[in-house]
């Protein structure tokens, strides 16, 4: 996996996603509200989640993954569960035979891929989302789990 060397910001601008005037939005609005670059870029609608986790992928040396079209109901949580999805702040994107494949902002965190894979006994490889689609993921997560059956 890559070392982080540019702010992902510089490159998107590089990248041709952002001009140096929207990188300087996106920055000016960051500092405002927090979170992530690419999250905020895409909130303003410099870029869309696609071009924007593309670029981190590309920067972390790691797949990166849009679940834009992705809902709840589909995931099968049949080996990472709700609870453990929901602890690690990750999700089950793909299961193949051995590996579980989990979408997460933070793909480089050794530490939960290795926690993770004590807990269901399985490879993980993980793909790189934004934090904010991760985020909403998650509320929908926490509220089915509140929810009343």
């Amino acid at each position: 996996m890559a070392l982080v060397e540019n702010p992902l910001g510089s490159c998107l601008v590089r990248a041709g996603l952002l001009t140096p005037s929207e990188l300087e939005a996106t920055l000016k609005h960051q500092g405002e509200t927090g979170g992530r670059i690419g999250s905020t870029a895409v909130e303003l609608g410099f870029v869309s989640e696609i071009a924007a986790v593309r670029e981190l992928g590309r920067q972390l040396g790691v797949p990166g993954v849009a679940l834009g079209g992705l809902r709840l109901e589909t995931i099968d949580f049949s080996v990472l569960n709700r609870r453990i999805a929901a602890q690690y702040r990750v999700l089950p994107y793909r299961m193949f035979r051995k590996t579980c494949v989990v979408a997460m902002a933070n793909p480089l965190n050794r530490l939960t891929i290795s926690q993770i894979e004590n807990l269901i006994g399985r490879r993980v490889r993980a793909v790189v989302v934004l934090s904010t689609v991760l985020g909403r993921f998650l509320e929908q997560l926490q509220a089915s789990a509140e929810a009343p059956t």
